[in-house]
């Protein structure tokens, strides 16, 4: 229902309703693109404003950050420089606990004026160590991994700087919450050789609170792991990673969000900030952009107001014009169009419609002498089917079978004489069924054979389902008295006359055939198209071809001295 309506308000109606409709499209579309191509500019314009205001709040989340490394920093080195710390990793006895038990002191002393530390370990280049844990919680080391003294080396290859790794370097592990791990190497104050390594775990809860309490800034490291921010920054770090990473992203906005982002690593880490702000248009539009759009839209409404009337005037008025004269045609005024226009393709439907009609007209007068030659086509069938020759012959053949032959005999050709007539005539209908023009040819042929007693023998191959199809009245019967008089009684011996109806394809098959003298093919092309005064096949076939109209509704076959034969190809579907 909603497609019917659909169809009747966009594609029914006058030309001056598609000239409204084409007009209002163009509008929309050129009020739509306008200010799609004026969104598009002024998004460009804000971009570098945005990201210029985005940048400036990530550098003051960056510092946020590395100030609480460099508070650790600061810590690290209070520890690690401490003689305890320095007497721990120089003894070289394992069994001497006094160090320890020194080194894990002064670690708690230290700690008690920092908050949100877990845990600070200090370990020897042989992997051995000594920790302590907070009241926040407890991180515990990966025993494994602590033995194999590898990341010992990369730690001290640093020299005096330090680094820092998320609880995704396996070295430390925790499962109630996130965390990051501060670590550098220890290295001697004389020899300036590394010693050991510290390293404080603090939950990244402390560098969130850092940065402050901002959902559109996210922590994410160079694996892709996202520590904290909103939906929107995790998807967009998963699609970005690489840009992000390696410095590429140059704050433009995203096909899949209108965002402007700016990114900044922390350094001595894998660690990286992202910042997003939304660009929105309608809030930087400013009061004279406003005047701009709507001097804009009074323009466009104008110039749509002229382009209409110019198409009024130069193609719909003509057209209408053009309509007028052909809606005339129906009521049988058929005269030539005679307006005036400048539009080439309204003079060339103009000049095609003339010659329509002109050819009409033609048609109509062949349509009118095709019908005088009907007329008289049907009234030499009439003459033939008045003409006493054949019935004077009868009677007489029947004169003479009432004084030689019994009375059976007399009366079964006066009856076979009445269902022909009988039969002929159909009052005067034009169509019958093959069983009656086929029962006519049989008291036809039965007559004819009452004077050439000697002369033929007729047979008939008759399929039964053609009996009821309609075709022509006397369309055989002509064929069959041409196989008799122009075939048979030419050639001296007793002949054949063989009746076949059956389909082929999708034709009716009606075959004629008699073993006459035949013709050549000179004299077939002669016969079918000449009239020689007799009805034969000329006027049959003349006849069949106004009424189905085709010429392909025959075939002939002939050998000369042998035999002629014609099948009528009569399409089953206009039978």
């Amino acid at each position: 229902m909603f497609k019917n309506l659909k169809h009747r308000i966009l594609f029914k109606g006058n030309l001056k309703k598609h000239m409204r409709i084409m007009l209002a499209l163009m509008l929309t579309g050129y009020l739509g693109v306008s200010m799609l191509f004026f969104c598009i500019v002024l998004q460009h314009r804000l971009i570098p404003y945005y990201r210029s205001v985005n940048e400036d709040a990530l550098e003051t989340a960056k510092i946020s950050c590395e100030k609480v490394f460099e508070n650790l920093s600061s810590l690290s080195k209070i520890i690690m420089f401490s003689d305890e710390i320095t007497a721990y990793l120089t003894d070289n006895n394992s069994s001497h606990y006094a160090h320890t038990k020194e080194a894990i002191r002064y670690m708690y002393l230290c700690t008690n004026y920092y908050d949100k530390i877990d845990s600070v370990y200090v370990f020897k280049t042989n992997g051995e160590y000594v920790n302590i844990n907070t009241s926040f919680g407890h991180v515990r080391v990966d025993r494994d991994k602590v033995k194999n003294t590898d990341w010992i080396k990369d730690i001290t290859s640093l020299g005096g700087g330090y680094r820092v790794l998320t609880d995704k370097n396996g070295l430390f592990i925790r499962k109630d919450r996130e965390f990051f791990t501060f670590i550098r190497a220890i290295n001697d104050l004389e020899t300036l050789r590394p010693i050991g390594v510290i390293a404080i775990n603090c939950p990244l809860s402390l560098l969130e609170s850092a940065v402050g309490d901002s959902e559109d800034l996210a922590l994410f490291d160079s694996n892709g792991n996202v520590f904290f921010g909103e939906e929107f920054s995790k998807q967009f770090i998963g699609e970005h990673l690489s840009e992000l990473v390696e410095g590429n992203d140059d704050g433009n906005v995203h096909a899949l969000d209108k965002y402007s982002t700016a990114t900044a690593s922390i350094a001595n880490s894998d660690l990286f900030l992202i910042k997003k702000m939304a660009i929105s248009v309608v809030s930087q539009m400013q009061r004279e952009i406003i005047w701009l759009l709507v001097i804009l839209l009074i323009l466009a409404v104008v110039f749509m107001y002229a382009m209409n009337m110019y198409m009024r005037i130069i193609v719909i008025r003509p057209l209408e014009k053009l309509s007028e004269t052909m809606d005339k045609v129906k009521d049988g005024y058929m005269h030539r169009a005679g307006l005036t226009t400048q539009v080439d393709e309204i003079n060339i439907l103009k000049d095609s419609y003339n010659n329509m009609i002109i050819k009409i007209n033609d048609l109509i007068l062949e349509l009118v002498e095709q019908e005088k030659v009907l007329a008289q086509s049907r009234l030499d069938v009439l003459v033939e089917q008045i003409n006493p020759h054949f019935l004077y012959n009868t009677l007489e053949t029947l004169g003479y079978m009432s004084l030689e032959s019994d009375r059976k005999e007399v009366y079964e050709a006066i009856v076979s004489l009445g269902d022909f007539y009988r039969i002929f005539l159909n009052s005067g209908e034009e169509m019958t069924t093959v069983e009656l023009e086929l029962e006519m040819i049989q008291n036809y042929l039965k007559l004819q054979k009452l004077r050439y007693d000697d002369l033929f023998e007729d047979y008939y191959d008759i399929n039964p389902r053609v009996l009821n199809i309609h075709i022509p009245k006397l369309i055989l019967q002509p064929l069959v008295e041409n196989s008799l008089y122009h075939g048979l009684r030419k050639k001296d011996e007793k002949g054949v006359i063989r009746i076949t109806a059956d389909f082929e394809d999708n034709n009716l098959a009606l075959t004629i055939y008699d073993s006459g003298i035949g013709m050549t093919e000179e004299e077939i092309e002669k016969v079918i198209h000449t009239d020689t005064g007799g009805f034969g096949l000329y006027k049959t076939l003349q006849r069949l071809s106004y009424l189905y109209k085709s010429e392909n509704l025959y075939r002939i076959e002939s050998v000369k001295g042998e035999f002629f034969k014609i099948t009528l190809l009569l399409p089953y579907d206009k039978c």
